[in-house]
């Protein structure tokens, strides 16, 4: 490695970097983003930066270094969450770091300033530190007005809900969805999702066996809960699911809404981590 490279201008420069990247990665990934863990993350980015100033490394060594560094900047700079959630949220900061690269590399190619410094796949360019952050700013700028022309992602909704079979009432969390369209095709009535292996000790004994038994055996049996089949899509594709008709839906901290017969419909997965046990249309949470 050729050139004079100072350590703190090094460090102070990529943090600086890594903190705008890290919030360009909050809009397009949509997660929370606190200031301290933004701060966290742009330290630890500086930090991986001085990976320039080691000897020179084993490729393999190398790319495990450079994965375990974006995972714990990833981690540290966002609340945990759901394993697709994390690696979105990585994808993202990893290809906003590609594309500041090739911003510099315009500026160099372009003939704004010459000279980069490689070692341990930790790049050095020997531009003026304002103009690499400019370069920084470019494309945080860039990210914002994309997000105000098409708008940026929505962070997800969850609510309250009491959902009432019987004399036995089921309580969770639900998440709000506009993808969720589901609704009986010959009556029209109205549905929403359950995940059966997150919400089954709360149900009754007897759904309960009636839905184990169309599960397990593929047996559909209209006593005493009128069980019915609503297609409904899935990841695994259309798939005919069991659903019956609840006494009433309630949705919200104050059970502000509530919806009379609505239909449940019984999915054998859970969702996600765990985090919900329904999934609602907004729509349907508007119903009365």
């Amino acid at each position: 490695m050729r050139g004079v490279v100072y350590v703190d201008l090094l460090f102070l420069i990529n943090a600086v970097i890594g903190l705008f990247l890290l919030r360009c990665t909050s809009r397009l990934a949509g997660r929370e983003c606190r200031a301290w863990r933004m701060a966290l993350g742009g330290a630890l980015a500086g930090a991986a930066s001085l990976a320039l100033l080691l000897p020179q490394l084993p490729p393999v060594l190398l790319w495990g270094l450079k994965a375990a560094e974006a995972c714990i900047i990833v981690l540290a700079a966002f609340p945990p969450g759901s394993l697709r959630c994390f690696f979105k949220t990585l994808w993202w900061y990893a290809a906003l770091n590609v594309l500041l690269s090739g911003v510099v590399f315009a500026a160099l190619y372009y003939g704004v300033a010459g000279g980069i410094e490689v070692n341990n796949m930790a790049v050095y360019f020997n531009v003026p530190p304002l103009l690499l952050i400019a370069c920084v700013a470019g494309v945080y700028c860039a990210v914002r007005l994309v997000e105000l022309c098409f708008g940026g992602p929505q962070r997800a909704q969850h609510v309250p809900f009491a959902a009432s079979f019987g004399s036995v009432c089921v309580q969770g969390l639900a998440l709000l969805d506009t993808g969720c369209s589901v609704r009986d095709p010959v009556s029209g009535q109205e549905a929403f999702l359950l995940s059966l292996p997150l919400v089954k000790s709360a149900l009754p004994a007897q759904l309960n066996a009636q839905l184990q038994a169309f599960l397990e055996q593929g047996q559909l049996s209209s006593a005493p809960y009128a069980l019915r089949l609503v297609p409904t899509q899935t990841a695994l594709g259309v798939r005919a699911l069991p659903a019956v008709t609840v006494q009433w839906l309630t949705l919200g901290d104050k059970k502000e809404k509530n919806v009379r017969g609505a239909l449940a419909v019984f999915t054998p997965e859970p969702f996600a981590d765990g985090a919900f046990s329904a999934i609602v249309s907004p729509a349907l949470k508007g119903g009365t």
